[in-house]
């Protein structure tokens, strides 16, 4: 008799811990990455690996180049930003992926040299991802300032002034810039 209690227990705990994981496990869905980059030497293997992490992620998903196309095939628990990066290169593309067929078409320039080679990704077009277009938006206002931001030191893109008040006169308070200095 104890012997069949525990056999129906089992059974039932069982088939708890089974539709409680059905319920709770991520939905998975399928997207397509279709990609035709020039520049991308034959044979590369292109990844796709997390963003915005602040930790070393592995690829998700891979596929290898040939005449500069490939095409990774993965599935996605939800939208989530991805670098695509390509292996002995630096450098990477952001893109947001979704659960869709999407596709990308840009150019690959090589810089660096032989020690040091690295990919600069130019002229991309993302199509099927709605939220690669949004993400390109909210990410458009600092790519504005970053590239009018002047990096010659004769022409400071920020004067500093030791004033911690005064008139509006267009000069940034030390203290806003450099925490510590009144």
């Amino acid at each position: 008799m104890i012997n069949k209690f525990k056999a129906v227990l089992t059974v039932l705990l069982l088939v708890l811990v089974g539709t409680f994981y059905s319920v709770a496990a991520p939905k998975l869905k399928p997207f397509k990455l279709s990609g035709t980059i020039s520049g991308l030497p034959d044979g590369a293997k292109v990844k796709l690996i997390p963003a915005a992490t602040h930790s070393n992620e592995e690829a998700i998903a891979e596929a290898v180049t040939k005449d500069g196309k490939f095409v990774i095939n993965g599935k996605l628990e939800g939208p989530r930003l991805f670098y695509i990066t390509v292996d002995n290169y630096y450098g990477a593309y952001t893109i947001m992926l979704e659960a869709k067929k999407i596709s990308i078409k840009g150019e690959a320039k090589q810089i660096g040299n032989d020690k040091n080679k690295g990919l600069q990704f130019e002229n991309m077009v993302v199509k099927g991802s709605k939220l690669q277009s949004q993400y390109l938006a909210k990410r458009a206002p600092s790519l504005w300032y970053w590239g009018r931001r002047s990096r010659s030191p004769s022409r400071p893109s920020v004067t500093v002034s030791t004033l911690t008040f005064g008139p509006a006169s267009g000069l940034a308070p030390a203290s806003t810039l450099m925490p510590g200095m009144e």
